[in-house]
């Protein structure tokens, strides 16, 4: 058999690495936050917003994704 030999330098984040033009230092980012709905839930244990329909259990007030409780 034969063992990979991987140097974990050669994975540097992302930081290091530069695209061409994906300098978007001069854009303005805007993004809408919106509440949460009537349909939707925070989760207790990871904190997302989901849907009603990823809604796991819910104990002493608190409801839990499918994720968390899968």
């Amino acid at each position: 058999t034969q063992t990979a030999v991987i140097d974990a330098e050669d994975f540097d984040t992302a930081e290091g690495i530069d695209l061409p033009g994906a300098d978007l230092s001069h854009e303005e980012l805007t993004v809408a936050v919106i509440p949460e709905q009537s349909d939707e839930f925070t989760c207790g244990a990871c904190f997302l917003v989901r849907h009603r329909s990823q809604l796991a259990r819910t104990s002493a007030g608190t409801s839990y994704c499918t994720d968390c409780e899968g």
